[in-house]
């Protein structure tokens, strides 16, 4: 009995992603937080979706469709994006900081060029 959900527990998975990218997109982008944020320690699951078509681009998929999904539900408010806060300024200041440590690792470690086109 086990073996037959094994066998079909990433296709089932992979039907539940196309379904919360539709939903995300639409502009319900927390259906798409409440189906990624419980696979995000289950690694050893979603390696099984690897094998599906665009399976390794899993979470990068459903993440570009919550922010397509916010931006369009925001857009369709008339609501500003980002509202006004003081960590408006320190998030891009880290993003940049992580960035160069990220290159600086990479030049340490004589390892390959971590971001490439």
């Amino acid at each position: 009995m086990f073996g037959f959900i094994k066998q079909f527990a990433p296709l089932v998975l992979y039907i539940c992603f196309i379904i919360a990218c539709l939903l995300s997109v639409s502009g319900k982008v927390k259906w798409g937080l409440l189906f990624l944020i419980p696979l995000l320690p289950l690694q050893n699951i979603v390696e099984k979706i690897h094998q599906l078509p665009l399976g390794q681009d899993f979470n990068d998929i459903l993440l570009f469709c919550m922010i397509i999904g916010w931006v369009f539900s925001k857009m369709s408010n008339s609501q500003r994006l980002l509202r006004p806060s003081g960590y408006n300024v320190i998030i891009p200041i880290y993003f940049v900081y992580t960035y160069i440590t990220l290159w600086i690792g990479s030049v340490y470690l004589s390892a390959p060029a971590p971001v490439s086109p």
